[in-house]
């Protein structure tokens, strides 16, 4: 949006509203409509996008820190909510219906106009430009993400995801994530993902503080999460 002209970025604001989401609380069901056609810019605070099956595991696809756009690919491939069903198959014939948005840390969204926005994007070159550019940043970062599931080891992706989760809370990089919180960010089971917390642990990489996680040798982390 910061490449948006001035004119239409007031023009958005002007219609938007402000949600609070808590840490932990759900802000996106693809498989509800209402929701589905959300779209949102990021203020504060930290969300991840992530698909579950029916039997309730789950894998996250990206995270959207301050500054990112969620519910675009939805909005883009659903349309607004007063589209007919018909209108909204592209998205969940993509396995729409599967995905979700999460708080993982409190965050505050600013919530758009699903109809104003397709509206500049469907007239606006100055918008369809930048909105295009952002979304094939964005399925290259998924790309990454699913790269890295197939040939990082668990406790290569541990190590990312706990990178990702990671706030610098006075010096330190502290992950409030919890061991489920973290096997359902790589998509494996909570004992798989604490057998690697403990390698780490053991090695000198992390340490355990009260409920919180805090990383203690960056440098040797990220070693363990790079593709080699």
């Amino acid at each position: 949006m910061a490449l948006f002209p001035s004119r239409i970025t007031r023009l958005l604001l002007a219609e938007a509203r402000e949600t609070r989401v808590a840490a932990g609380d759900l802000f996106y069901q693809g498989a509800n409509h209402e929701q589905m056609a959300m779209l949102a810019l990021v203020a504060e605070g930290q969300l991840r996008i992530f698909r579950q099956t029916d039997t309730g595991r789950q894998v996250t696809l990206l995270y959207h820190y301050p500054g990112a756009v969620a519910g675009a690919p939805a909005l883009l491939l659903g349309g607004p909510q007063s589209d007919t069903e018909h209108a909204r198959q592209p998205w969940l014939t993509l396995g729409g219906s599967m995905v979700y948005g999460e708080a993982v840390r409190d965050a505050l969204l600013v919530r758009l106009s699903p109809q104003q926005f397709l509206r500049f994007v469907r007239t606006e070159a100055s918008v369809a430009w930048p909105l295009a550019k952002y979304l094939a940043q964005r399925a290259a970062l998924t790309q990454q993400v699913l790269t890295d599931d197939i040939f990082l080891s668990i406790r290569a992706r541990v190590a990312r995801h706990l990178i990702d989760l990671s706030v610098l809370d006075e010096g330190e990089l502290v992950v409030s994530a919890g061991h489920q919180e973290i096997a359902d960010a790589i998509g494996s089971v909570r004992e798989v993902a604490s057998r690697a917390l403990g390698d780490m642990r053991r090695a000198g990489l992390i340490a355990r503080r009260g409920n919180q996680t805090v990383i203690t040798d960056i440098e040797q982390l990220r070693l363990v999460g790079s593709i080699r």
